[in-house]
């Protein structure tokens, strides 16, 4: 038992299942509900990780990109950095900062998460990236992702259009559902 009385061990099953409810609730758009139990998780489980995902998620989804800077980068920087979290959090971080119009900002996170979802996917043993978008978990970012919001920055930062048209080409040639992303990217 731990000081408040409540058995130490259900701290963390506490914890799983209020992220549990917090992911079902955000699924469905009820980000309200998703919060509170966020905050739950978070209340058992100080810095859980995916409670935190959840919140800075939620935070984009709402239009609120300072929140999501201020949640990945100044209060949990650990977030950015790990490597259980390191892609989608530094992907979310980026999402934030192409909102905010922030390029050069968003070109640093989003090589960084390539990085981590390249480092990822050796580790995992994917040969290709169809075996590691099956090895992450449902709507993480994958590296094919990744790299084209990464050539969609560097053009939009307008000091690296040349690099990001062969990265741009690299991106299609691996993955041509791509292509349209690109077109509406260049376009708008």
């Amino acid at each position: 038992r731990n000081d408040n009385g409540s058995n130490a061990a259900s701290v963390p099953a506490a914890a799983a299942a209020a992220v549990k409810a917090a992911l079902a609730a955000e699924a469905v758009g009820n980000f309200a509900k998703s919060r509170i139990h966020c905050m739950e998780a978070l209340k058992h489980t100080p810095g859980h990780t995916e409670a935190l995902l959840a919140l800075a998620r939620m935070s984009l989804a709402s239009g609120q990109h300072e929140a999501v800077l201020k949640l990945l980068l100044r209060e949990q920087p650990q977030m950015c950095k790990s490597a259980a979290t390191k892609v989608e959090a530094l992907s979310l971080a980026a999402a934030a900062e192409e909102h905010l119009g922030n390029w050069d900002d968003a070109v640093t996170h989003l090589e960084a998460a390539a990085q981590g979802a390249k480092t990822k996917g050796q580790a995992s043993g994917a040969e290709n990236e169809s075996v590691l978008r099956a090895k992450t978990k449902p709507g993480a970012p994958c590296l094919e992702d990744v790299l084209g919001r990464l050539a969609r920055a560097k053009f939009r930062s307008g000091e690296q259009q040349q690099e990001a048209a062969a990265l741009a080409q690299r991106v299609l040639e691996a993955d041509g559902a791509q292509r349209e992303a690109f077109e509406r990217a260049l376009a708008g």
